[in-house]
């Protein structure tokens, strides 16, 4: 049985004491043992009221995809988020015309906040979606961040699942690459049509052994990529041909500057993330569900 989110009564998202540890993994990753947690927020996706305070995408979508909580399969709990697709979406010059079906979170309607030093995401998925070799077939994404705090989504950061089924990051080390220069593994692929735990760490600072802001995946507990990234748009690396008419007049210099033309929020730091179904336009069928998110503030402590 599924039920649609705006069906069930609202309460608010709210940070609570981080129960979690920091994991092991993690700790060797960064060659770090000094790191302690301070605040979290998580869902196991039990009540449609908790994503009150956000946007939800809505239902059946371009009527090709919709989401809901579902009592089909879950981690913990009675329900987790399902979200499916169930037709194509025509392809359109110049416009994302990609599947969509989700509920997005902003860190700044929480308790916690916007994230500014480093953050553990985990999440677990469970996914059942076809996908072949060709453009526009070839990939469903797992996790989509963002350091802006505004409704535009310009520059961002995903976790992706390929034809191959590898996990891997996209938009790393800037928009529009993939190619992590820490670490990626080819060999591992992601269970289909059972539960994985997904761990993200994301550090927008310098202070770590890789002198940069950082981005790292592992697939339960086993690392599949990582890379230095820079979080923050640089229009001036757009094709003319997509240059947004905000810009018109701008010098391609003063990046606040652009930033301000456009309406965009520079945060600095994890502002806006989403899950669920998102992908790209000419798959159409396949399902995807998420349950225990958590998402943790880490930070050094002294020695």
């Amino acid at each position: 049985m599924t039920t649609a989110f705006l069906s069930l009564s609202s309460t608010s998202v709210i940070a609570n004491e981080s129960g979690i540890d920091v994991p092991d993994f993690l700790k060797s990753f960064l060659n770090e043992n000094n790191l302690a947690t301070r605040g979290s927020f998580s869902t196991s996706f039990e009540s449609a009221g908790e994503f009150a305070p956000f946007y939800v995408v809505p239902f059946n979508h371009n009527n090709t995809a919709t989401h809901g909580l579902s009592q089909e399969k879950s981690v913990s709990g009675n329900t987790s988020h399902k979200a499916w697709m169930y037709g194509e979406n025509p392809q359109v010059e110049g416009l994302n015309t990609n599947h969509r079906a989700y509920p997005t979170f902003q860190l700044s309607e929480t308790n916690l906040g916007i994230v500014k030093t480093a953050v553990l995401v985990e999440f677990s998925v469970w996914a059942d979606i076809d996908l072949l070799p060709v453009e526009d077939k070839s990939w469903f994404s797992l996790a989509t961040f963002t350091s802006y705090d505004d409704i535009q989504w310009y520059r961002t950061y995903l976790i992706n699942v390929d034809s191959d089924y590898k996990v891997h990051l996209m938009h790393v080390p800037a928009q529009g690459a993939t190619a992590p220069d820490i670490f990626h593994d080819s060999k591992i692929s992601l269970p289909e049509k059972q539960w994985s735990k997904i761990t993200a760490y994301i550090d927008y600072s310098t202070n770590n052994r890789f002198d940069s802001p950082i981005i790292a995946v592992w697939q339960d507990g086993t690392l599949v990529a990582a890379s230095r990234f820079n979080d923050r748009a640089d229009p001036a690396n757009i094709p003319p041909e997509r240059v947004p008419e905000c810009l018109n007049g701008w010098d391609k210099r003063d990046v606040a500057e652009a930033e301000e033309m456009c309406s965009l929020k520079y945060e600095g730091g994890l502002s806006q993330m989403h899950f669920g179904l998102y992908t790209p336009p000419l798959l159409s069928h396949g399902v995807i569900y998420n349950d225990d998110l958590s998402v943790t503030e880490i930070i050094k402590t002294n020695p």
